[in-house]
């Protein structure tokens, strides 16, 4: 991270550092202006201490000192990478497979109005499609579905247990322009290094009724709130932005797209808290027990006002040219 230290003072007289990071110009403001929020930690694999900034002109939280896409593979190798494993060893992993059980159908009732709305077969696109259990659950419903996945060990498991091809890049997909109904992001584009690239390229294959879905971690939540600088949901350096509404709302902005509808991600704030209780070096029933208060209080706060949910589902459309 390139960066110049500078000083200002607010309205009141209070002086403020302020970090210029000319190599990381934010996606929404293109400025390079930053406050230092807090560091953290990769708990996951390397330990390494990562700065978490926030844009000054647009809010935008994004993870500093982050790696280049080539240097960034290496940080998702760990048996503990549970999207790309399919693990069923330990409770994290127990807990995410009997939570997928529930998610899975839920994520396609939240996309099935928006593909049965035609006479021919309707298409969607699953980017960042990880073991591929959604996309083979969608296929099942007479959908066609085009996968992309980055990871090759992903791909292989989607390949041999699904029997579905996926592209490594949108680049080497072979969809025309205006041809898919629905696009869908499950917990993706935090990771992508250039998102506003990758919206632009989604607006041109979606067809002018179609609909993006994009499901992040919220930096807003209840539980970010509490865990602070050991959220696990920062997952730094994997996590290159963390978003709230306004910010992604934003960004989507700035690739022609206008959010018409909101979901709440319920089970992702029990899954979230003790992972945090893990990085907090809490493990075992009290670690589980505290995790499970934790979820509940989120869950109700998420009730009262969905901008304290842990994961929300943002369903976007393009805005009339």
């Amino acid at each position: 991270m390139k960066q110049k230290v500078s000083s200002n003072s607010n309205r009141c007289g209070i002086t403020m550092q302020t970090l210029i990071v000319n190599d990381r110009p934010c996606p929404i403001s293109k400025t390079t202006e930053y406050k230092l929020l807090f560091n953290t930690h990769d708990y996951l694999l390397s330990k390494q201490i990562f700065p978490i900034l926030q844009n000054t002109y647009s809010g935008l939280v994004i993870t500093g000192n982050a790696p280049t896409d080539e240097q960034l593979g290496a940080y998702y190798k760990s048996d503990k990478y549970i999207s790309h494993t399919n693990s069923h060893k330990g409770i994290i992993n127990r807990m995410y497979q009997f939570a997928r059980r529930f998610t899975i159908p839920q994520k396609y009732n939240w996309v099935k109005a928006y593909l049965f709305n035609k006479r021919e077969t309707p298409t969607l696109l699953d980017v960042g499609a990880g073991t591929g259990h959604f996309a083979a659950y969608v296929r099942n419903k007479h959908i066609k579905v085009v996968c992309i996945e980055q990871d090759a060990d992903a791909r292989n498991y989607m390949e041999q247990h699904f029997m579905l091809h996926c592209y490594p890049r949108i680049e080497e997909i072979q969809l025309n322009d205006n041809s898919v109904d629905v696009v869908t992001l499950w917990h993706v584009l935090e990771h992508i290094n250039n998102p506003i690239d990758t919206l632009n390229k989604i607006g041109k294959l979606l067809k002018p009724t179609g609909k993006l879905v994009v499901a992040v971690p919220n930096c807003c939540s209840y539980d970010a709130t509490y865990y602070k600088t050991y959220w696990a949901a920062l997952d730094v350096p994997r996590h290159l932005w963390h978003f709230n509404t306004q910010t992604i709302t934003q960004l989507a902005h700035k690739s022609g797209f206008k959010l018409v509808r909101k979901h709440r991600q319920l089970l992702d704030v029990f899954y979230i808290s003790l992972l945090s209780e893990q990085n907090k070096g809490n493990n075992g029933v009290s670690a589980f027990i505290k995790a499970m208060l934790v979820g509940v209080k989120g869950v109700f706060k998420s009730l009262v006002n969905i901008e304290k949910t842990s994961s929300l589902v943002y369903i976007f459309e393009k805005k009339q040219r």
